[in-house]
């Protein structure tokens, strides 16, 4: 019997869970315990032996964990609920993977593992949003999205199972905007996968990379389309990444025809939102809601620190969308705090948290960044400038989804998914150096 490697597992299933199944849950009373929490809690317990010790980097990172703990404790004072402490535990428990899987991956093995699971990810997020848009495939995710143990049931989720007209395609990992970026995510590694040839590629890897295209464009996401533009865009310019660009020429062939092959049009998938989405050529048009709210998300903010000064330090809590003290004294749901007020990752953050607490999750953004070009200059070898590319890739991915929607940082499971992406950048700058060491090294 082959002996059972533990690293690999956590490595496995922590992808697993945040990037397919990071609703997936059992139910005790009215306690959800979700499996990502577990499986994260294991890895962490398996790891403290080997020391946890946070970088540089990580200690900025528990510096945002401080602010969203300060804000958690006063809103466990002004709430007395419950659901503080349970959102307190569940946010951290989502910036853990920054510390565990840097330390999980020790060689190419590992580091393989994680690319492998990230692009099973990708095609079964591309088989599930794209079945959900088709109609001959709906009754099938139909059944699927009712599993209570894999995704939350609402009153209003469950009306829109039901509803027989064109939809945007999403996934059990969330909306077709998170579904979106997910996708992104996989396309990029698996892309990067490919690229290194190293061993024999997984068979699912070609599949996903052609359908994950293709479910991306049916998730009719704004941000997705200007995400794909910009990832062109720094394809074309970028010399080691326009190889990647054949991807996208092929698989749009693929898609094009698949699109003709089932007669796929406005009855199957709401084109014309998108037209309308990026019509502003008419000087009568107004700004739309969605419009509206997400140029107000980079104003408001700034106001609402200077009206309450209390923004600059803690915002209105984690939990807020959530619970309400109404004057009887119950708990209900404050839909007057969301609207379209948190559109961004600046307005979530700020009001989440507090403008500070903006500003240093602003910097470790900025440091990743800094890290991709100052540490990862002058590399030699193919492989590792196809690494370098993917971490690059990887941070692009993550301009529009900040910068004009708040799934990212105002929900703990777009908290588990925007750090474990984070998780990934560290873990692949740090295996480019032990690798570049070791091949300076067998020059010498």
């Amino acid at each position: 019997m082959r002996n059972i490697d533990i690293r690999k597992i956590f490595i496995f299933s922590i992808t697993f869970f945040i990037l397919v199944l990071p609703y997936s849950r059992l139910k005790f009373g009215p306690l959800p315990i979700y499996f990502v929490d577990l499986v994260t809690i294991g890895s962490l317990v398996y790891m403290a032996p080997y020391s946890l010790k946070a970088s540089k980097l990580g200690r900025v990172i528990l510096l945002y964990l401080l602010f969203t703990l300060l804000t958690g404790a006063v809103e466990l004072i002004m709430y007395r609920s419950i659901d503080s402490i349970y959102m307190l535990m569940r946010y951290s428990l989502s910036m853990a993977s920054v510390l565990v899987l840097p330390k999980l991956i020790l060689n190419s093995n590992y580091f393989r593992v994680l690319m492998k699971a990230v692009a099973l990810s990708l095609v079964i997020n591309a088989v599930l949003a794209s079945s959900w848009v088709f109609p001959v495939t709906r009754s099938a995710m139909q059944i699927v999205f009712k599993q209570e143990i894999l995704y939350p049931q609402k009153d209003a989720f469950l009306e829109d199972l039901e509803k027989d007209q064109a939809s945007r395609g999403r996934t059990l990992a969330g909306n077709s905007n998170s579904t979106a970026f997910l996708l992104f995510t996989g396309i990029i590694i698996s892309l990067t996968l490919v690229r290194l040839k190293i061993g024999k590629l997984p068979w699912y890897i070609f599949p996903g990379l052609i359908l994950g295209l293709m479910s991306i464009l049916l998730t009719l996401s704004r941000s997705a389309y200007l995400t794909l533009a910009l990832l062109l865009g720094y394809m074309f310019l970028k010399k080691g990444s326009r190889k990647y660009v054949r991807y996208f020429i092929i698989s749009g062939v693929f898609v094009g025809g698949i699109f003709l092959m089932f007669n796929i049009n406005s009855s199957t998938v709401d084109f014309e939102r998108i037209t309308k989405s990026f019509d502003m050529a008419t000087g009568e048009q107004k700004l739309g809601y969605g419009e509206e709210a997400r140029v107000l998300s980079w104003t408001l903010p700034l106001q609402r620190v200077v009206e309450d000064p209390k923004y600059l330090f803690y915002g209105r809590g984690i939990s807020i969308n959530k619970i309400k003290r109404s004057k009887g004294g119950e708990l209900q749901t404050d839909f007057s705090l969301r609207g379209g007020l948190n559109h961004s990752f600046f307005a979530s953050i700020t009001y989440e948290r507090g403008l500070l607490a903006f500003f240093i999750f602003l910097s470790i953004y900025a440091k990743l960044w800094s890290k991709s070009f100052r540490e990862l200059k002058r590399l030699k070898e193919a492989r590792l400038i196809a690494l370098r590319e993917m971490v690059r890739l990887l941070l692009l991915n993550l301009v529009f989804p900040l910068l004009v929607a708040h799934y990212l940082t105002d929900s703990e499971m777009g908290s588990y998914q925007l750090f474990f992406v984070f998780a990934i950048v560290i873990t692949t700058i740090n295996f480019i150096h032990n690798e570049r060491s070791n091949y300076i090294s067998s020059i010498r």
